[in-house]
């Protein structure tokens, strides 16, 4: 009795076993976390997590809960952005295990499923002179779900098992990427982003503004890693990551080995007369911002955009081209001496240039899209604006030549 006993919990032991199911897991290059790094710190700088997984997200409390002493979500933080791309492949079980399924009177276990996520993407760590980190990343993860088939095909019970999950391999490969930096400038880094940040009054009204190194669209083309622009964004409140500004305007730019500051008049602050606002710069270095409050439209004012594919910033900076035109811009041509009107040809002829091949690549994708019968409505409401705005550049240009030879 007591045999008979042992040997049928020895078949329901197996039973169970068979009938539980079980899954299999691989991963390569995710990275896990330690808790005893929990404490690490770099100079007292700290970091931002932003992740772009087709939607930016902010993940810094995330990390936080992990290295508290690097993250913190705050504005003033030096982002860490990573860009990931991760593709799920879901694959049914080969026929040839249904083959053996049948072979083995449906009793060993045989795969069902394959879950595998591929990842790729890159991440950068920005400096005010360009990127001081960027690099690719790759990790795998393949899950395997392995299950028996019983008698009369009752459905299988399968085990909790590991789900993919890449939170702690993004936030270690942001840590790892912290390591292979000199920490001294990480936090001259850290300091200078915080000082870049700018309580400001105009006409009495407060403002949060925020000096931003940036590439051109010319610089990303020519795969120019180096940032050629600077321009001040613009809060009403303390702003948060990620946060759009209400207003953004350009306000240095890079040009012969240094930083040329650019007047520029914000729009969208609702302010009660023109006010131009540009960076200072000290030690070839933009640092402040510089607001000139109650001044006359001038023809410099308007040369950049801070946008050049937004339709209301180009019609608004057309009109206010066209007032400049005719009012300050004959006193100009009349009292300022040689070499001002020298540095306006040339800032308009460089910007005409940009303007002319923007145009350029926007009637041939108008062309493209009219073939594949798209949507033109983007090209329909710029192009005729660009063409605009060139031919009052290449006006301003012409009154500008004929007064210089009799200067």
């Amino acid at each position: 009795m007591g045999t008979l006993r042992l040997k049928n919990i020895l078949l329901l032991l197996i039973l169970a076993l068979y009938a539980s199911g079980c899954a299999t897991v691989s991963k390569t290059g995710m990275l896990e976390y330690d808790v005893s790094n929990k404490d690490l710190t770099v100079d007292g700088a700290k970091f931002a997590l932003i992740v772009d997984k087709g939607k930016l997200k902010n993940m810094t409390d995330v990390a936080r809960n992990n290295y508290p002493n690097i993250f913190l979500n705050d504005f003033t933080s030096l982002p860490i952005w990573v860009n990931v791309d991760c593709k799920y492949e879901p694959k049914q079980s080969d026929p040839a295990f249904a083959f053996l399924a049948v072979f083995t009177l449906l009793t060993v276990p045989t795969p069902m499923m394959e879950e595998i996520y591929k990842c790729s993407g890159k991440l950068r760590i920005n400096s005010v002179d360009g990127p001081i980190v960027d690099k690719k990343i790759y990790y795998n993860f393949e899950r395997v779900e392995w299950s028996p088939w019983i008698w009369f095909f009752v459905a299988p019970l399968f085990h909790n098992s590991e789900k993919f999950d890449d939170t702690n391999t993004i936030i270690e490969y942001a840590v790892q990427s912290l390591k292979e930096i000199d920490k001294n400038k990480l936090s001259e880094m850290h300091e200078f982003r915080k000082k870049r940040l700018k309580k400001v009054s105009i006409y009495g009204q407060s403002y949060w503004a925020f000096i931003e190194f940036y590439r051109s669209s010319n610089a990303k083309e020519e795969s120019n890693m180096k940032n050629d622009l600077v321009r001040i964004l613009f809060w009403k409140n303390y702003p948060k990551l990620l946060e759009n500004p209400i207003e953004s305007v350009v306000a240095a730019v890079y040009e012969n080995g240094k930083w040329q500051p650019v007047m520029s008049i914000p729009r969208k602050l609702g302010l009660k007369s023109l006010t131009s606002v540009s960076a200072k710069i000290e030690n070839n270095k933009p640092i402040d911002v510089e607001i000139r409050e109650n001044v006359k439209p001038k023809v410099e004012y308007f040369i950049k955009l801070s946008n050049y594919y937004d339709p209301e910033e180009i019609r608004w900076s057309n009109e206010m081209l066209i007032e400049s035109k005719n009012t300050t811009f004959t006193e100009e041509l009349t009292y300022k001496d040689k070499n001002y009107l020298v540095q306006l040809q040339t800032e308009l002829e460089k910007e005409l240039l940009l303007l002319n091949e923007n145009l350029s690549k926007m009637e041939l994708t108008l062309q493209q899209k009219m073939v594949k019968n798209e949507n033109v409505m983007a090209e329909n409401l710029l192009i005729p604006l660009y063409q605009l705005r060139i031919s009052l550049f290449e006006a301003l240009l012409t009154s500008i030549k004929q007064v210089m030879k009799y200067k």
